[in-house]
């Protein structure tokens, strides 16, 4: 049922929620199904629900200016060191994705298998233009988030990425 769904998406796109080691709140995050990755073309995805998952963060040039939910949501790319660790962030738009990753071959889209089944909150749905989240699946988050103990008090606030200061003069929306 869920991999019928997903094949049925145009952008296979999902809110999950998973907690860091040694912590019990989770934190929500947006991921796009890969579906060209063996592990979702395969038995595994039917199966166990192990599907492989691409992230998505806040348009950094938006995050300290726009709540969340007003923000677009760009591809997570990771510049490699030389042992192949991911290090920093790297601000790519999505237009601008494939020929960029064409030219730099230290660059990754963070991705990893995950249980699908299990961390999905919302899904599978499709961006709205300029890469936005629907609001209905903003609502089904913080629906969900006081029962599967998830952090989602950005929603609908002005939250800027980890290392980013607000900019002076703006103000926190309600």
């Amino acid at each position: 049922m869920l991999y019928d769904a997903i094949q049925k998406s145009k952008d296979k796109l999902f809110i999950i929620a998973q907690s860091e080691e040694g912590n019990m709140e989770k934190t929500w995050w947006i991921v796009q199904v890969d579906p060209e990755d063996e592990d979702t073309n395969g038995n595994t995805a039917r199966k166990n629900g192990k599907y492989h998952c691409k992230w998505y963060y806040k348009c950094p040039s938006q995050a300290d200016k726009l709540i969340t939910r007003e923000c677009s949501f760009w591809p997570l790319i990771k510049q490699l060191d030389a042992a192949e660790y991911y290090r920093a962030t790297i601000p790519i738009a999505p237009a601008r994705i494939e020929r960029t990753m064409r030219r730099r071959n230290d660059l990754r889209w963070y991705q990893k298998p995950i249980e699908l089944f299990d961390l999905a909150i919302s899904g599978p749905f499709n961006f709205e233009p300029g890469y936005k989240i629907p609001d209905t699946n903003f609502e089904e988050l913080q629906r969900e988030a006081s029962k599967r103990n998830i952090d989602a008090s950005d929603v609908d606030a002005v939250s800027p990425l980890p290392g980013q200061r607000r900019k002076k003069g703006k103000k926190q929306r309600k």
